[in-house]
């Protein structure tokens, strides 16, 4: 997944969380580093479609940032708090996202199943969110997120 940002701005009132970042991230596997506060955050919930920019144009794959549904489809998101539902079993969980994608019954099912065997949990997909120890959430947080 290819990333351009360009004059990227964003503020919260007066406080400027990101200021006119520019940069191109080719194909690969990165991570992003930086001190509390630097807005590594901010950016990141940017780039998932979840905070507006200020200013400034972001492009994944070509697609512009504004074209949320098409950028929802290609990219997953998991921040750093976020919990599983823990009466949901996970392929209740899986399919609640799916059906938030607006995704039909059909593919939804088709690709639950074949994302829990890629990450094997086909055996814990009827146990419910709070009945995993933490790893096992871990594991749930970062299939959900695909």
């Amino acid at each position: 997944m290819e990333i351009r940002i360009e004059g990227l701005n964003k503020k919260y009132g007066k406080q400027c969380a990101l200021k006119d970042i520019s940069l191109h991230i080719p194909v690969g596997m990165y991570g992003l580093l930086g001190e509390n506060g630097a807005g590594k955050t901010t950016l990141m919930r940017i780039l998932a479609t979840l905070l507006e920019p200020s200013t400034g144009t972001i492009e994944i794959n070509g697609i512009d940032i504004k074209r949320k549904k098409e950028i929802r489809k290609i990219i997953g998101y998991l921040p750093q708090e976020f919990s599983i539902y823990p009466n949901m079993t996970v392929y209740q969980a899986l399919d609640y996202l799916g059906i938030l994608a607006e995704l039909p019954k059909n593919i939804r099912k088709h690709r639950i199943n074949e994302l829990l065997k890629q990450v094997n949990l086909e055996q814990e997909k009827n146990k419910r969110g709070k009945d995993h120890d933490k790893a096992g959430r871990i594991r749930v947080q970062k299939t959900m997120s695909v």
